[in-house]
Parts: C-alpha cells; sequence; structure tokens
C-alpha cells in the first residue's frame, strides 16, 4: 500500500470539495422547492381543508410541518361552562372521563383545558369553533360535529353531552358516499347558528343539532346556478361565510359582502331558505392580475380610496371588513328600512410607525383585532365602530367622548396570529403554538382555562381574584389592563401548582404568602408573574429534545408537545386544537415523574440570625441536606440560577427584600439549586415565593 503525502491529500479534499459544489446548489435549490409556501398552503387547505391563515402566507415551514402532523396528532379540547346548565357545550362525556371528580361533577364547568370525547371513531379535526352553547369541529373529510346546543334559549333544543354528526337531508349522499353538494369546506358558527359553504359554492345552515340542514339562496344577489347538476360560476363563487350574532354573511367574488338576517329560528325548517340579503357597499372590487388600460371612475376610486376585500367579521351591529391596503372599514347593519348611508373608514388602527400595514382582521360579538406580520395588535370594540358611525355620518350630533382602541403591552412583539373573544374573556395565540387567556370568568365559569379539572381554586396562584361576586378576573397591572396568562394543556405544571397552593415543601411559609396574596393584589400580580415565569416550557426542557429531523430537514427539537392549531371562545366557555407530540409527552411525564419533594419535608431554621448568623436545624434529614450541598463545587453553586427577588419595588436584586432574614433565604436555595442540577429534574422550584415580611402600609383589596 503506497504512501500519500498530507499535501496530496489536500489536493484531493479540494478537487472532492469543488466537485460536490454544484451539487450541493442543486440540493439547496431542490430543499426551497419542497419548502414553498405556495404548494404546501394549497395542500393545507384544499386536502386537509385546513383554514387559511392570514399571517403565516409565505412559512412555507410551518404550512409542510401542519400537513405532517395533522392525520395523527390532532386533538380537541374544551374548558368553561358550555350552557345555562353546565358542561353540555364542551363535548366532555363523564362515563369515559378518567377524573372521577368530573365524573360526578356533571353539571359544572371545567376549568381547565380537557379532551373531549367522540361517540365514533372520525377523521382527523382541522377545524373547531364555539358558539353560544355549543362547540363546532370539522374533519379532513368535511364533516361537522357539534357538542351541546345550537340555541340553548329554547327549552326543546337538542342537545349533544359528546359531539354528533351534523345531518343533511336523507335524499343527500352522507358519510363514506359523500358528494362535493354536502362536503364542507368552510364553517362559522354564531351565537346559535352553524353556517357552512360547500366544495360546490353551496351555502348550509343548521339550527339545531338534530335537525336536518337547510340551504341559503338570496333573493337578490344572484350568484349564479347552485345545484348538484350544475358547476357554479367561479366568477361569482362564494369564496367564505361568516355568522354573526344575528345575522348570516358571504362574502362573493365580484358581488361584494352579503347580509341576511338569521331569524333566530322562527321560521319553520325548510330545506330550502331564501333570504333577504343585503350587499355592503364598496365591497365588490377585485384588483385586476393585470393593469387595466381603461377603468370607470368608480373602479379608480375603489382602487386607491377602499381597495379589495382580504376578511371580514360579523358583530353584534356591525360589519367591519380589512382591505389589501392595510385599512379597516365599518358598516351598520340597519334593521327594518332605514337607507343605509354607505362604509365608514376606522381610525387609529394603523400600525407602529415603519412597521408594515395590517394584514388581518378578527372578531366575534363586541369585539374585533387587527394583525400584522411585525407584531402589532390593535383591539377595538363596537363603541369605537358608534363613534366612528355618529362621525361620518351624524356630524351635528352632540360629541360623545372617543374611546381609543388598546394596544395589549402583553401582546405586543409575541407572534400574536389570532384571537377569539368571548362574552368575558379573550384567547390569544402565537405562531410557535402558545394559548393566552385573558378577561373574567363570570359565576367562576373556568373559560379562562387557568385552573384545574377538580375546581381546585390554583387559578389564585396565577392571578384571578374576585372582583365583583360573583365574578373573577385577572389582576390588572398599573395600565389597569389586565394581564394575559398562558394555558398550560400538560398535566405536569397543573399538578406543581396545585403543590405549590398547598404550601410546598414548607406548608408554613406558602399558607403566609397565600395570606399576603389575599390581602394585597400588588402581592398577588407579582406571585402570578412568578409562577408564569418558572410555569412556562415544561415541554422544552433541554433532556426532552428530539434530534430527529422529517425528510426536508426541519428539526422539531424545539416545538411544543402541546402545540395550538386554531383557538375559539364564545359565551363562557372556550377550545383549542392542538398537535400533541405523544413522544415527547411521554418522555416529558418520565423526566418530571417524582420531582415534588413530599410535603412538610422542609423545616425552617430554629433560630437564625440577621448577616452571617449560624443556622440552628431542627430535624436530621435537613442536616443531610447541608452535607450533600457541601461536597457540590462552587462553580455549580455559581452557574446555578439566582433565586428571584419578590420585593414590592420590583427591582432586580441577589438578595430578598428588606424583611427576610439572608440566612434564611441562603438555607433555602441549596434544595432548590440541587432539584435543578438533577439528570431529567423539573427546573422549578419546590419552596413558595418568599415576599417582604413588611408588608404594604395601603392594603389594597
Amino acid at each position: 500500500m503506497s504512501i500519500i503525502d498530507r499535501s496530496e491529500l489536500g489536493k484531493l479534499d479540494g478537487q472532492a470539495h469543488e466537485a460536490s459544489e454544484p451539487g450541493r446548489a442543486h440540493w439547496r435549490a431542490f430543499s426551497s422547492l419542497t419548502l414553498d409556501p405556495t404548494y404546501w398552503r394549497h395542500v393545507a387547505r384544499f386536502t386537509f381543508r385546513l383554514p387559511n391563515q392570514l399571517l403565516l402566507q409565505t412559512d412555507g415551514v410551518r404550512w409542510k410541518t401542519l400537513c405532517q402532523r395533522l392525520r395523527t396528532q390532532t386533538k380537541a379540547y374544551t374548558w368553561g361552562k358550555g350552557d345555562s346548565g353546565g358542561r353540555g357545550g364542551l363535548g366532555h362525556d363523564p362515563a369515559r372521563s378518567m377524573d372521577a371528580t368530573v365524573s360526578s361533577l356533571l353539571r359544572q364547568a371545567i376549568a381547565a383545558p380537557t379532551e373531549m370525547h367522540f361517540p365514533e371513531a372520525i377523521d382527523p379535526v382541522v377545524d373547531m369553533q364555539c358558539g353560544g352553547w355549543s362547540t363546532t369541529l370539522l374533519t379532513t373529510k368535511g364533516d361537522l360535529y357539534c357538542a351541546g346546543a345550537l340555541d340553548g334559549r329554547a327549552g326543546m333544543a337538542t342537545t349533544n353531552m359528546v359531539a354528533g354528526r351534523l345531518r343533511f337531508e336523507d335524499h343527500h349522499p352522507q358519510g363514506r358516499e359523500r358528494v362535493p353538494w354536502t362536503t364542507i369546506a368552510q364553517f362559522s358558527v354564531g351565537r346559535a347558528h352553524v353556517l357552512a359553504l360547500s366544495d360546490t359554492g353551496t351555502i348550509w345552515r343548521w339550527r339545531d343539532v338534530s335537525s336536518c340542514a337547510e340551504q341559503i339562496q338570496f333573493t337578490y344577489t344572484d350568484v349564479g346556478p347552485s345545484s348538484p347538476d350544475h358547476a357554479l360560476d367561479q366568477s361569482h363563487r362564494v369564496r367564505k361565510v361568516e355568522q354573526g350574532w344575528n345575522h348570516g354573511s358571504a362574502f362573493v367574488a365580484r358581488k361584494g359582502i352579503v347580509v341576511w338576517e338569521s331569524n333566530r329560528g322562527r321560521l319553520p325548517l325548510a330545506e330550502l331558505r331564501e333570504v333577504e340579503d343585503v350587499l355592503v357597499p364598496d365591497t365588490h372590487y377585485q384588483r385586476p392580475k393585470r393593469r387595466a388600460r381603461h377603468c370607470s371612475v368608480d373602479e379608480e376610486r375603489l382602487r386607491s380610496a377602499v381597495g379589495e376585500v382580504v376578511n371580514h367579521v360579523l358583530l353584534e351591529n356591525y360589519c367591519v371588513f380589512l382591505t389589501d391596503l392595510g385599512k379597516l372599514f365599518g358598516w351598520k347593519i340597519h334593521q327594518g328600512e332605514n337607507i343605509d348611508p354607505g362604509i365608514f373608514a376606522l381610525a387609529h388602527f394603523e400600525p407602529s410607525a415603519g412597521r408594515s400595514r395590517m394584514t388581518d382582521v378578527q372578531g366575534s360579538f363586541r369585539s374585533f383585532a387587527a394583525f400584522n406580520t411585525d407584531g402589532d395588535v390593535v383591539m377595538g370594540s363596537q363603541d369605537q365602530l358608534d363613534h366612528a358611525w355618529r362621525q361620518a355620518f351624524e356630524p351635528g350630533a352632540a360629541p360623545v367622548t372617543e374611546v381609543l382602541p388598546v394596544r395589549p403591552p402583553d401582546l405586543q412583539d409575541r407572534g400574536i396570529i389570532s384571537l377569539a373573544f368571548g362574552d368575558w374573556h379573550q384567547l390569544a395565540m402565537t405562531r410557535d403554538g402558545h394559548v393566552y387567556a385573558s378577561g373574567s370568568e363570570p359565576q367562576r365559569c373556568g373559560c379562562l382555562g387557568l385552573g384545574a379539572t377538580d375546581h381546585k381554586a390554583i387559578d389564585f396562584l396565577r392571578g384571578v381574584r374576585p372582583v365583583i361576586s360573583p365574578e373573577f378576573a385577572l389582576v390588572a397591572d398599573s395600565t389597569s389592563l389586565g394581564r394575559w396568562r398562558r394555558i398550560w394543556f400538560a398535566a405536569e405544571p397543573r399538578a406543581w401548582l396545585e403543590y405549590m397552593k398547598a404550601g410546598g415543601i414548607d406548608p408554613a411559609a406558602g399558607l403566609a404568602q397565600l395570606q399576603r396574596m389575599a390581602r394585597h393584589t400588588a402581592t398577588q400580580l407579582q406571585t402570578a408573574d412568578w409562577f408564569e415565569t418558572h410555569g412556562a416550557d415544561w415541554d422544552l426542557h433541554p433532556d426532552l429534545d428530539d434530534d430527529d429531523d422529517d425528510d426536508a430537514g426541519l428539526s422539531r427539537a424545539r416545538a411544543p408537545a402541546y402545540q395550538a392549531l386554531r383557538i375559539s371562545a364564545a359565551g363562557w366557555h372556550s377550545g383549542a386544537l392542538l398537535l400533541v407530540d405523544q413522544c415527547k409527552v411521554r418522555r416529558m411525564r418520565r423526566a418530571h415523574a417524582g420531582f415534588l419533594p413530599p410535603v412538610n419535608s422542609f423545616h425552617p431554621p430554629a433560630a437564625a440570625t440577621t448577616g452571617a448568623g449560624s443556622l440552628s436545624p431542627s430535624s436530621s434529614s435537613w442536616w443531610w441536606w447541608q452535607r450533600i450541598a457541601s461536597w457540590i463545587p462552587a462553580w455549580v453553586w455559581n452557574a446555578a440560577p439566582a433565586w428571584p427577588s419578590f420585593g414590592l419595588s420590583g427591582e432586580e436584586e441577589d438578595e430578598p427584600d428588606d424583611g427576610v432574614d439572608p440566612a434564611y433565604y441562603h438555607a433555602r436555595q441549596p434544595w432548590t439549586v440541587r432539584r435543578d442540577l438533577l439528570p431529567g429534574a423539573a427546573r422549578h422550584p419546590v419552596f413558595f415565593p418568599v415576599l417582604a415580611a413588611d408588608e404594604p402600609a395601603a392594603a389594597d383589596a
């Protein structure tokens, strides 16, 4: 065997590198094509019927990942109070519940996310929406399932405790023999109706879970033939349906937004329902693919002043729509024979300086919000719409104080891509799939999802506080805006919260802290912020990283075990559609198994003096922990995370606030750091957060 000189090896390596460069370039080009957002968005929308998300139009990696995980990982969760009697609209079967407490509390609310049950095996769920007393889901095959009662006000309304399929008339092919005529592509749920759009552009409506669908036909707006024997004219096709509080709507290409009254179930059920429709003015413009040489004066006005409609929402009394110019407009829904004055622009909904224009609008009932891709979130209500309408069409009316839109600090620059609004609460979803809640809980209905399935009051540690009996709300900060708290879908952080609610490893200190939280709002707010920080990202522990890549080289290491796909809220309940990575969930359970030490296993020093005073342990177990801590090198203690400060001043300090014995503080730290250093253990403290012993002079209830 000949010996090759090192210089010859270098030359050969260089030649191989040069020869591989074209191949690498071709591979990079191929990889970019496999992540083409247009292709994967088309697959997700038309193969899996996944609703379009305007803020994620160019995210090819996300669209491809969703297509790969939709078939096996989707799960629907609900919480709150679904109907007037309790949990009828949540889709939970007490007979199949793993929690005996849940089974015994059939008619009570659920304060933590709980998986929905189905009477039969169904196809993967791709969309879910909450109604006033119901929860409706759409599958990849175009079937709709509904739990609860569509109209909870009717005494004879049918209620499904678990989700059942919404039916058509018997002469329509259903089930596995379905046809595009009855295959649902998109749907919307209002307070008491379900409005759906089929693959052929046919509009269907349900007013009761036990009744068959009604086909909606317009009286004045022509959308072309709509029957199984006719192909719908693509130029006038219905692109979207949106169900509001008392009205329904549809966006028809080249026609505009069509609105009609939902009748509230006063008319008898019929397979074909003709409704008196109204066109929203100036919403018919569609920007041509090529620049037109000649256009009318009206088209030129719409092109420059209004633009093409991108999305619209239907509220209780208004229709709000966003155009491709980034402008928001409103239109008041008039009752009776009132003359429609037209649309009006919404001021104060512009993005921050130097940022992109608004890209999407979402809302329901009396609230709505506008987003852009740079992280701006602007929330409005019907108060702003009323003021803008009076300014546009009643300039001589008495002046009214203007109510400006809200820019929640907790939501800015957080990657928010979706918002959902209930009667008294709101949900927000980030690009990473995390869900946050804000607002209040009437009659402690649990719609925020910050509690437990067995009704333990652990949401008190998350900042939920009684404001006006029997209403509970999240504690507000100095800006008088309610805080947004992350919803934990995993059971492990909720178990840790229940453990801390009982006082943690030191119940005496925990009870004292709970008493301070009950007396002082500021104390509860700081403690809730502390739990928010330490309770996040349990499923992103380094020991849970998955180094496996898919065929496109997309790493799933930092993807959460519970990733939200859709969120919804209405009435007094909420829901979320999640992608659940069962492999990561099992690893998380193993990593955090047994991480909580037994209660009363810690005993504070019997005598501790300020400064460098000596400690007098009250048990032999504490002496052993001191010996173990002394064996750990000093560099380990220095690298460990410092215990947080909980002074009411809010300043960052290395030592506790005045009034807490430093020796007592340092005596607590070794146990916490020791738990952090164990392989696979939860990096969460087992001591209750320590606040200053000196309470504020002015007690705030």
